[in-house]
């Protein structure tokens, strides 16, 4: 088991994973096609126009794959979709569905930090190292099954086949992940500042 360190509590396993040095003390490595993270009970995920933000630091071994997967049944499927990670091209992306806002190609090896916002007000922002990299510039209006989302890191299990991916390259996530953070609001400018540096 993974300890949550926040006030949720939302524990969470690993499967395939190898522990490297991290950003922050340990970071957790996928390296197989069947590695994998996973924790539940995400209720603000799956609520309608529920604001969220998400924040983590990758070191990517390749610009391909998904790196958060949303789901309400464990394997992957059910109400599914992949909400962040890289497009056939290396772009990143961050979704919703029906919406894909891209970001940079980023560096292989490198600790790179990836901060994701969402409000009905605001939309979809996507922060690459602090600054602000992609938008949806608009209000825009979410859907959600209002039942708790499980969210697995580096790949999508069995929603490969029955998820929309949108233009996320639905492929395994081969890196490093550290210091994954889940709000259910969207974090504010200095918020976004201290996270990422």
């Amino acid at each position: 088991m993974l300890e949550d360190l926040g006030p949720n509590l939302l524990h969470g396993s690993a499967t395939g994973q190898i522990f490297i040095t991290g950003r922050n003390k340990d970071a957790i490595q996928f390296n197989s096609l069947t590695s994998y993270f996973q924790a539940s009970g995400f209720t603000a995920l799956g609520m309608i126009n529920q604001s969220f933000s998400i924040s983590l630091w990758i070191k990517p071994l390749n610009i391909s794959g998904t790196l958060i997967h949303l789901s309400t049944i464990s394997n992957g499927t059910g109400t599914c979709m992949p909400i962040l990670g890289f497009s056939m091209s290396g772009n990143i992306i961050a979704r919703i569905p029906n919406i894909d806002v891209y970001g940079p190609i980023l560096s292989l090896n490198i600790w790179t930090h990836i901060i994701y916002t969402f409000s009905v007000t605001n939309g979809i922002n996507l922060y690459i190292n602090g600054t602000l990299s992609g938008s949806s510039n608009s209000s825009i209006t979410r859907d959600g099954p209002n039942l708790p989302f499980y969210i697995t890191i580096a790949n999508q299990l069995s929603g490969t086949t029955s998820c929309i991916s949108g233009n996320i390259n639905n492929m395994p996530y081969a890196g490093a992940v550290d210091e994954l953070r889940i709000y259910n609001r969207e974090i504010n400018a200095s918020e976004i500042c201290l996270l990422s540096s």
